[in-house]
């Protein structure tokens, strides 16, 4: 059998049967040889130290492999299209990853556009900060949030969360209205003006 192997090229292309993703291997069926299974083979990565990419190919993907001549030893390079699995676009200057669940970011190299699309929830954290977007709205929670130019909220805004402690809000500056300015209790201030400037 090993001597029927050498004569065999190194690179082959399979569809992954199985996976371990403890040990980021797989086992693959190669039709070109009979359906010949593969022992386990490794996953290709960018980065497996101190830095760490971890992403495996789909049971039923096809996967291009490099097997040695025994077919004892090998890793699988990556996935590759395939009728049954066609590309997900067909712009050359779009970079995308659709991923199953629902994840779906874009950025298209011609435009400078970026888009990121998402079915459930998203969540970015850094060092205590935390913004959640869900389908009922976004929060921004952290010891400080800074708006540092014009904000329109033509849908109104609360503020406060009715706890008892928290910080009252602040108006640091003058606050101009258009419309009536109203209470659900008092309005309380060192001078309050009627008309005039």
């Amino acid at each position: 059998m090993a001597g029927d192997r050498e004569g065999n090229s190194a690179y082959k292309r399979g569809i992954v049967l199985e996976n371990d993703d403890a040990k980021a291997r797989s086992r693959v069926r190669f039709a070109d040889e009979d359906d010949t299974v593969s022992r386990w083979l490794y996953w290709n990565m960018p980065a497996a130290g101190a830095s760490k990419v971890y992403m495996g190919p789909d049971v039923g993907s096809q996967v291009n492999c490099l097997v040695d001549h025994n077919g004892e030893d090998g890793c699988i390079l990556g996935a590759c299209y395939s009728k049954a699995d066609p590309t997900p676009t067909s712009n050359g200057k779009l970079l995308k990853a659709k991923m199953e669940g629902g994840l779906d970011v874009e950025y298209d190299r011609a435009s400078g556009v970026f888009d990121l699309a998402a079915t459930g929830p998203v969540k970015i954290r850094c060092n205590g900060t935390v913004i959640d977007l869900t389908a009922e709205g976004a929060t921004i929670t952290g010891a400080k949030i800074v708006l540092d130019g014009p904000v329109e909220m033509p849908k109104g805004f609360t503020a406060g969360t009715g706890v008892a402690g928290a910080t009252p809000a602040t108006v640091r500056g003058k606050l101009h209205a258009d419309q009536d300015i109203t209470s659900s209790t008092k309005v309380t201030a060192p001078i309050i003006q009627q008309g005039g400037s």
